[in-house]
């Protein structure tokens, strides 16, 4: 009974550990609830040291490694391939916490010993550095979580895993050979880590370039539209002069005014529109905003804008922006389509340090109860196939440290971008480095 009291209080402290790491630098949508934590902590400290105590052999470690997965698959409903992941970059991190903390104590004096009390020790020595580097990472940086739906980082962490399942395979047959070796073992893993970091991060600079690209492409003839547009507008301008002077020598000064109105307003607001679109700096902003302007005149909606230059360039990359701006801009177009006030309205500002990007539309398009699950993925009115453009716009802003907020404000939808950093003192709203 003794045995499996210290079995429990040690998988108690370490399983507590990983959750931690795990909610806190890992799970993205950042509604770890306390109380779904204990009971994963609890249940699979109970049912490990049960298996370490009574049925221990080769596939312990195998079946502890599997209920853990399981359950934060289970309580957080997330697929098993994405908690397998995030699990191989918990213990990678664990791993070699625990690896440099051996050496340090070897170092000063306090040798490795499988004793309950210096695996505690270790373990809580453990939880003081993790809790130490999340408050110098997260609550006073630039903190950015993995994005696990990335490709690139999958089968990096596959690969990773392979050597963290290799590593605690010798850990757990010959615990003193990697005790004798240990400056070797922990040279070998970092030089492992360092070396697929560089070669991820690499090639993730060379996607994103070339994704930027294929936007900037996507974009171009669009912008050679508006240069041809604006060219036809300063052409036109000439006989727009030549019309009014006309109009003055004709009409008495009763009748001047009102046909100088009636025939500026017959010029409709697209030419407005147009000259305001080039004192955009921002082309992929400036392409879209022509996009819906196009857009709204087919459909007779009134679409109206206000961009400040160099608001969102240093939060989002072309890319980011061109996919939250398309998305926001289209749901807004679309949902306003059918109702006989047709009005959308784009603002791209600075208010109070805030770095904002609201799309708002006319009447209340979204249901009440739909609020709650309209950013799932998946989540969509509009029919099978549908429902990823949201999802994937609060993915983009939350990895790049932004919220996103939904609300009505008279009779319209509003959804509203700010761009957001943690810091000891609360809240800052700065701007991040371009790769």
């Amino acid at each position: 009974m003794f045995d499996l009291l210290e079995q429990f209080t040690i998988l108690f402290m370490e399983i507590t550990v990983y959750i931690f790491i795990w909610s806190k630098f890992l799970y993205k949508d950042h509604d770890t609830s306390i109380y779904k934590n204990f009971f994963i902590v609890l249940i699979g400290s109970i049912i490990s040291a049960i298996d370490m105590t009574y049925f221990h052999n080769t596939y312990t470690m195998l079946f502890n490694y599997v209920l853990f997965v399981l359950l934060i698959k289970v309580f957080y409903k997330k697929s098993i391939v994405k908690s397998i992941l995030e699990f191989f970059i918990v213990c990678f991190i664990s791993m070699i916490l625990q690896l440099a903390i051996i050496f340090i104590g070897n170092l000063i004096g306090f040798k490795y010993s499988s004793k309950t009390s210096y695996l505690i020790s270790a373990i809580l020595i453990e939880y003081i550095v993790v809790l130490i580097a999340y408050y110098l990472i997260y609550l006073r940086g630039n903190f950015k979580r993995f994005d696990l739906d990335s490709k690139i980082l999958f089968y990096f962490l596959i690969n990773l895993g392979l050597y963290f399942t290799v590593f605690k395979l010798i850990w757990e047959n010959d615990r003193e050979f990697i005790v004798d070796n240990l400056i070797l073992f922990l040279m070998t893993i970092l030089i492992i880590l360092i070396v697929n970091l560089f070669i991820y991060n690499y090639i993730v600079k060379i996607t994103e370039a070339k994704k930027t690209l294929e936007v900037q492409n996507k974009y171009t003839p669009i912008l050679e539209d508006i240069i041809e547009e604006t060219r036809r507008r300063q052409h036109d301008f000439k006989n727009y002069l030549n019309t009014i002077n006309g109009i003055v020598e004709v009409c008495t000064e009763r009748e001047l005014k009102l046909e100088l109105k009636r025939y500026i307003k017959s010029l409709g607001t697209l030419n407005k529109s147009i000259e305001d679109i080039t004192y955009i700096d921002n082309v992929i902003i400036k392409s879209l905003i022509y996009s819906k302007l196009c857009d709204a005149e087919r459909n007779n909606i009134k679409f109206s804008f206000n961009v400040e230059n160099s608001v969102i360039e240093g939060y989002l990359n072309d890319c980011e922006i061109s996919d939250i701006l398309g998305n926001l801009l289209n749901n807004a177009f679309e949902a306003t389509k059918c109702r006989a006030e047709k009005e959308v309205i784009l603002n791209i500002f600075i208010e109070d340090e805030k770095h904002i990007i609201e799309v708002i539309n006319s009447g209340k398009t979204i249901k009440t109860e739909n609020i709650v699950n309209i950013f799932k993925k998946g989540f969509s009115t509009k029919g099978e196939n549908r429902g990823y453009g949201l999802y994937n716009v609060k993915r983009i802003i939350e990895r790049n440290n932004g919220k996103v907020q939904l609300f009505f404000e008279e009779d319209c939808t509003v959804f509203r971008i700010l761009f957001v950093q943690k810091t000891s003192r609360g809240f800052r709203f700065t701007k991040k480095n371009k790769a």
